[in-house]
């Protein structure tokens, strides 16, 4: 029946400036945690994707285009610095206090990447809360280009 029925399209609806904002910061945090290249926001994929869930969602809020949810690479580029100082100034306090009680434990990780013949340094910290939680946090990931990979050698980094 839908077929024959032209129904008429209203057009799309505007995000407000929060609503960018979250959706900006949830692709970040998307991109992080996946290890994904900033330019997967340009994906012809991914946008097809989305306005296919979006014509779906249609039916019960409207249409919504998917070039107001997606932002550009250099956006996110520069949403990771953002949200990275965000964070950083979050987990600060946490991890002077887990220090100065004794529970922080610093882990190195040295791995490398086969196919790119790359080492890499990472550093996560660890600590168990006075209520039991085990928490974790991965600090950074660098490039180790050192030929000497023993501790001490990571310890004068």
């Amino acid at each position: 029946m839908d077929k024959f029925i032209k129904s008429k399209r209203s057009t799309p609806s505007k995000l407000t400036a929060h609503d960018c904002t979250l959706i900006r910061d949830e692709l970040t945090k998307w991109i992080c945690s996946s290890v994904r290249p900033f330019n997967i926001v340009s994906d012809p994929g991914l946008k097809i994707t989305l306005q296919t869930v979006m014509n779906i969602c249609q039916k019960y809020q409207g249409p919504i285009n998917a070039e107001d949810i997606l932002v550009t690479p250099p956006t996110i580029a520069n949403n990771v610095h953002k949200l990275a100082e965000y964070y950083r100034s979050l987990i600060r306090p946490v991890l002077i206090d887990q220090a100065e009680s004794g529970a922080l434990c610093i882990c190195p990780d040295l791995w490398n990447d086969q196919y790119k013949k790359v080492d890499y340094l990472g550093l996560t910290a660890f600590f168990v809360t006075s209520a039991h939680g085990l928490y974790s946090f991965d600090l950074c990931c660098a490039r180790y280009n050192e030929n000497d990979k023993t501790g001490q050698s990571v310890l004068q980094i």
